[in-house]
C-alpha cells in the first residue's frame, strides 16, 4: 500500500453514539476501512444529513472534492491510495463478499431501520433529539419518523407484517452467523472489504440498548460478539465493548 499522498482525507458523519464510532453503519464502514488501511483523516461531525451532496452522510472531502455514499467512497479511497482489500481472494469468494454485502446494505437494514423506527424509537428520539429546545421537539421527532415510515413503505418492508419483516430478518442474520462460523473474519483468515461493512452492521445489532426478536441469535451467537470483539480490538482499541458490554451512550 503506497500512502504517499498526506493529505488528510476529512470524514463528514453523524456524531458517536452508544458506544460506537458511530450510529450508522455507513459512517462506521468508511472510518474502519481508513483504518485498515491506514489512510489519514479526520471526523467532522454533522447532525443534519441534508447538508451532503446527495443528501446523507457519510460523505468525505480530499483534494478540493467531495465524496458521497459509502461504497464510492471506499472505491475512492482504495484508488487514491493505492488500496486493495480483496487481493488475496479468489474470483468466487469475491463474488460471495459482494452477496453478503448487498446483504447487509439492502437487505438487513431495512429489518433495523424498522426495529429502530417502532420497537425503540423511544431509544431513538431520547439519544438524537434529547438536544433539542423544547419548540423543536414538538414537531421534528414525529416528522422524521413519518419520514422513515413513508421510506420503509415504498421500499417495500414496510408492507408485511411485524413479523414477516422480523422473519426476513432471521433468516439474513443465520446466513452471516453460518458465513462467519469460526473463521476470524468472514472470508476466511485475513480481513477483508466485506468486514468493513460486516463489522459495523454486527456492531450496530449488538447495541444493548435496542431490543429485537433477533436478540436470541444477534446477541447470543458467540461467534458474531466474538468477531465483532476481534475486529474492535484490531481497528479500534481505544473501544472496550470485548469488556463491558452496556455500550453506555457517549
Amino acid at each position: 500500500m503506497d500512502n504517499q499522498n498526506s493529505e488528510i482525507v476529512k470524514l463528514v458523519q453523524f456524531p458517536a453514539m452508544f458506544g460506537l464510532p458511530n450510529a450508522s453503519p455507513y459512517c462506521m464502514k468508511v472510518e474502519t476501512f481508513m483504518r485498515i488501511a491506514g489512510i489519514p483523516y479526520e471526523i467532522i461531525e454533522e447532525v443534519n444529513p441534508s447538508k451532503g451532496p446527495k443528501g446523507k452522510l457519510p460523505y468525505i472531502i480530499h483534494k478540493g472534492k467531495e465524496i458521497a455514499d459509502s461504497t464510492f467512497i471506499l472505491e475512492y479511497l482504495s484508488a487514491e491510495f493505492n488500496v486493495d482489500l480483496d487481493s488475496h481472494l479468489s474470483i468466487q469468494e469475491k463474488a460471495v463478499a459482494h452477496s453478503f454485502q448487498r446483504l447487509f446494505e439492502e437487505s438487513l437494514i431495512w429489518v433495523m431501520a424498522y426495529n429502530r423506527m417502532t420497537d425503540n424509537w423511544h431509544v431513538i428520539e431520547s439519544a438524537w433529539f434529547g438536544f433539542l429546545p423544547p419548540v423543536l421537539k414538538m414537531f421534528l421527532p414525529s416528522m422524521l419518523k413519518q419520514q422513515f415510515k413513508s421510506k420503509l413503505m415504498a421500499q417495500g418492508i414496510g408492507r408485511h407484517s411485524r413479523n414477516e419483516i422480523y422473519h426476513y430478518g432471521m433468516k439474513d442474520l443465520r446466513a452471516i452467523v453460518d458465513q462467519l462460523g469460526a473463521k476470524p473474519f468472514l472470508m476466511g483468515d485475513r480481513v477483508s472489504l466485506v468486514d468493513t461493512t460486516a463489522y459495523a452492521f454486527v456492531s450496530s445489532l449488538l447495541i444493548n440498548e435496542f431490543t429485537s426478536p433477533l436478540d436470541e441469535l444477534s446477541k447470543t451467537a458467540e461467534n458474531l460478539r466474538a468477531y465483532r470483539d476481534r475486529m474492535q480490538n484490531l481497528y479500534f482499541p481505544e473501544l472496550n465493548y470485548s469488556r463491558r458490554d452496556d455500550l453506555a451512550s457517549v
